[in-house]
């Protein structure tokens, strides 16, 4: 099931704007455990949309896998920067800090 539902998405993708195109290719990467390749899809949306507090989100998450806590707090302080009411971020943080025993 899970190849049916890339597929889908690519096939979506096509009808999609460049930045929804970017987030499909940055969670096709991810769940394909590509996150090198993920990494830098999101860091092209940033760099691309530095005002959505969403990719910030997603940057950190990549960080706290590879076990880069202080990176991850670092992009989650960021997406409060950016939209202080961004609840997935507020959620995330507090639970970076709790990784680091903070």
């Amino acid at each position: 099931m899970q190849g049916s539902l890339d597929a889908g998405a690519v096939v979506l993708a096509e009808s999609a704007t460049r930045k929804e195109r970017l987030f499909i290719r940055m969670w096709e990467r991810k769940i394909n455990f590509s996150r090198d390749e993920a990494e830098v899809v999101v860091d092209s949306l940033i760099a691309l949309y530095p005002r959505d507090p969403e990719p910030y989100l997603f940057r950190g998450m990549l960080f706290e896998e590879k076990k880069r806590f202080d990176e991850a707090v670092r992009m989650y302080r960021r997406a409060l920067e950016v939209d202080s009411t961004f609840a997935p971020a507020v959620m995330t943080l507090g639970y970076a800090y709790s990784n680091l025993n903070d």
